[in-house]
């Protein structure tokens, strides 16, 4: 994946100059840092959202076990939807040719073939 990334942003070097790809890995940068907060504060809300539901429950007349069974059931069920909408998206971005790839960086080969490894054992892919 980090090969296919390099690739990209070489190919941006090539076709848009040093001027447009310095706002380019800028722009990348500043989307991931975005990211990452966003991530952070999506988790928190997400933490809170089931404390109130929790809460909700508790105040509703459902016994303490029982809200914490259907809290928690509920948390496993959100887990591992995210999970699953991760897997897909790294299976779509594992999937880039990479005969591309090769072709502008080839000294990137040995550390996509390291980096593929530890996606496929990630995803729990076997090879052939």
């Amino acid at each position: 994946m980090i090969e296919k990334l390099l690739a990209i942003v070489s190919l941006g070097q090539n076709i848009y100059g040093k001027l447009l790809f310095r706002r380019l890995l800028y722009g990348a940068m500043v989307g991931i840092s975005l990211t990452i907060v966003t991530s952070a504060m999506m988790g928190a809300m997400l933490i809170a959202g089931f404390y109130s539901a929790y809460q909700l429950l508790l105040h509703s007349g459902i016994a303490q076990q029982n809200a914490a069974m259907i809290i928690s059931a509920t948390g496993v069920l959100v887990t591992g939807l995210l999970i699953l909408i991760t897997i897909r998206h790294l299976k779509r971005l594992n999937a880039m040719p990479r005969r591309m790839l090769q072709d502008k960086i080839p000294q990137l080969s040995q550390a996509g073939d390291v980096i593929e490894a530890f996606i496929n054992g990630l995803l729990g892919t076997r090879l052939k």
